[in-house]
């Protein structure tokens, strides 16, 4: 007998294909303040969310008659009819999270228009209304969802520890602050501030404020523009890479999603810079058209489609890669670490963190009477130092200052300064005046709660034009490394990796201008293939005749190979094709004639002088003016360095002349 299940069990079926877990209701309610023209969000979590979510933002508002109405299954402001699903801008719209978020925990929501005198406060449970009434409350929405799945025991039995839930709260906010610079965005978790941005709308400061001082430093901009897509953002420097794709970070149409088509076009661009199983951190922001995108195939709405996916990758594919040329990219010797904790910055201590520090330590200890020159030595410090010391002075939005006695919250007032009077009633009054001056030397123009000013990288001009002849030749080491001096900076220079990219910019511009012969075989390879890899053969005989191979059907899963290009010849023309066959097949989709040649010409790099070979210094200048006739010299085809730096004060800390 075939049953019409009730409306009960049909919002938590739905739940179950919305909310997996804490994570989703944190994400569907933020979507949700977003698409109401939020400046300000907050996001409060406990236990992971499993506890208790808090929503709070200053967008614009339910109206009191449609409150019910929002919790209703497939009730949306955003849509009007199926043909708006084709120019969908807003983040949320199936009109599902707040009847399945309602379904499967226990709901409170307090909401004002900011035409409305009074709010209203709506209270569900499990889909069951508990109370509607009205109350005073400041413009925007908070919602507030606590024991998530607790009429669902078997979903909740599925979910991981606390400390993971919060993990997936920690990444989902923190790509949708990338995504949302123009937005103030907040995440506390435990009563500990996780995430605080500006919301001034500079990309960069964000990133600063999310993945700390070395990332920020390590950018480079992007901002490619073709007939159907364009892309802004930045994406890092090779040293700014792991061990998996959680730096890989890119947004449709400010929507945070996953493409296979995305992350194949990031790393083949960055093919040739990064070594191989080493992901590159990028913050990519890619518009397209929005009917030529379909964002419903996902019930999280994690995934998309588009029409022209080879047109896709393309575009990402010469982003990247025309950021990534002809930049000074020469590694120091002290590499950057991965610091899988991204989200902890580590701030330099001036101004008022030292001085907070000093104070604190007075308080707790007052016995200690050398505290008393340290607060002085601080603040003298601070009045001497450059205005971009005192810049950050004031740098802090919330900071908490603890006595033995009592607790003082430090808040920032509008301009962006700090808001001491408590705090300075615990100094000296001669300290006081001198504090009052720093910030008078600071009220010329607002300053955010933290700034970061982008250090440049210094351009050493090693392999410049009019470095030419001056590089002073040390000697090789290891018959494998050449010490060189120039401009007071030493380099190592690997004479592998440094003829491999030599010879792979070579090729690289042979394949693309067509200056390419075949070489016949003799005798022709028979080469016995798998299904598969005889599909990508056929798949891409067009390519592989038109740079030089002559290949055959020879039935079953054979192939008679008969010829190759000339650029290859004095390589194993078996171990060549075999290699290019692997790569054909090995899942990869729309392979682009670019595409194709890059790995022609990594291939050619076998032919590159090897490590633990002797080479004369004429070679060695020879090869050092190659190098800077290439747009990109600084890593070879597999990513590996070609140039390491030293300077003299990285040589006297390794000495101990100079100690941090």
């Amino acid at each position: 007998m075939i049953k019409v299940l009730d409306q009960h069990t049909i919002d938590k079926i739905a739940a179950g294909e919305v909310i997996e877990r804490p994570s989703s209701i944190v994400k569907e309610l933020v979507e949700n303040s977003i698409d109401s023209g939020a400046t300000r969000i907050t996001v409060e979590v406990t236990d992971g969310g499993t506890s208790m979510i808090r929503v709070t933002d200053n967008g614009s508002g339910i109206e009191a008659d449609d409150v019910r109405k929002a919790y209703m299954s497939h009730a949306t402001s955003k849509l009007d009819n199926v043909d708006d699903l084709m120019n969908i801008v807003s983040l949320g719209f199936r009109g599902e999270a707040l009847s399945t978020i309602a379904a499967i925990s226990q709901v409170e929501m307090i909401t004002k228009t900011r035409d409305s005198m009074t709010g209203i406060k709506y209270e569900i449970h499990g889909g069951k209304e508990i109370e509607f009434k009205e109350i005073g409350a400041p413009d925007g929405t908070t919602i507030i969802s606590r024991n998530i799945f607790y009429n669902t025991p078997a979903r909740l039995k599925f979910l991981k520890s606390n400390v993971t839930e919060a993990s997936y709260i920690n990444d989902l906010m923190t790509h949708i602050a990338l995504s949302n610079p123009d937005i103030s965005i907040k995440l506390i978790s435990n009563n500990k501030t996780i995430i605080d941005t500006q919301g001034d709308g500079r990309l960069r400061e964000t990133i600063y404020s999310l993945y700390g001082k070395d990332i920020t430093r390590g950018l480079l901009d992007v901002d490619y523009k073709d007939e159907n897509v364009r892309i802004t953002g930045f994406i890092g420097k090779p040293f700014l890479s792991k061990g998996n794709r959680s730096f890989e970070n890119y947004f449709v149409n400010k929507r945070y999603v996953k493409s296979a088509v995305v992350n194949r076009a990031i790393e083949e661009a960055y093919k040739t810079h990064i070594m191989q199983h080493k992901f590159p951190y990028t913050a990519l922001f890619i518009e397209l058209p929005t009917y030529m995108v379909d964002v419903n195939v996902h019930p999280a709405k994690r995934e998309f489609r588009f029409d022209d996916e080879q047109g896709l990758f393309r575009a990402v594919f010469h982003a990247v890669k025309d950021a990534l040329i002809d930049k000074e990219m020469i590694p120091d010797a002290v590499p950057f670490k991965e610091n899988d904790s991204s989200n902890e910055t580590e701030k330099p201590q001036t101004g008022v963190s030292q001085l907070l520090s000093s104070v604190k330590k007075n308080t707790e200890d007052s016995s200690n009477t050398q505290n008393d020159n340290t607060i002085r030595e601080n603040i003298v410090s601070d009045n001497t130092s450059s205005k971009s010391d005192n810049a950050n002075f004031f740098e802090e939005k919330s900071n908490t200052f603890s006595s033995a006695k009592d607790r003082v919250d430090i808040s920032s007032n509008k301009n962006g300064g700090a808001s001491f009077s408590i705090l300075e009633s615990l100094l000296p009054q001669e300290y006081r005046d001198k504090l009052n001056n720093l910030n008078n030397n600071n009220t010329s123009k607002p300053l955010p709660k933290s700034s970061y000013q982008q250090e440049e990288m210094s351009e050493t001009r090693y392999l410049s034009e009019e470095a030419k002849g001056h590089h002073k030749i040390i000697g090789q080491v290891f018959k494998t490394y050449w010490i060189t001096e120039y401009d007071g900076t030493m380099y190592l220079m690997d004479q592998h990796a440094a003829h491999e990219k030599v010879n792979y910019e070579t090729f690289l511009e042979e394949f693309k201008n067509r200056k390419i012969h075949s070489q016949n075989l003799f005798p022709p390879e028979m080469i016995s293939l798998t299904n598969k890899e005889k599909v990508a053969v056929l798949e891409n005989v067009d390519y592989l005749k038109q740079y030089g191979f002559e290949i055959e059907d020879f039935g079953a899963n054979d192939i008679k190979l008969s010829a190759m290009p000339a650029n290859l010849i004095g390589l194993d023309g078996r171990e060549v094709f075999n290699e290019l066959v692997a790569y054909l097949s090995d899942g990869v989709e729309n392979v682009t004639e670019d595409i194709f040649v890059r790995k022609l010409a990594t291939m050619g790099c076998k032919a590159a002088i090897k490590g633990n070979q002797e080479i004369t210094e004429y070679e060695v200048r020879d090869l050092i003016e190659k190098l800077m006739r290439l747009k990109d010299p600084y890593t070879c085809p597999h990513g590996r360095p070609t140039l390491v730096k030293f300077t003299q004060a990285d040589l006297d800390k390794m000495f101990k002349r100079i100690v941090d």
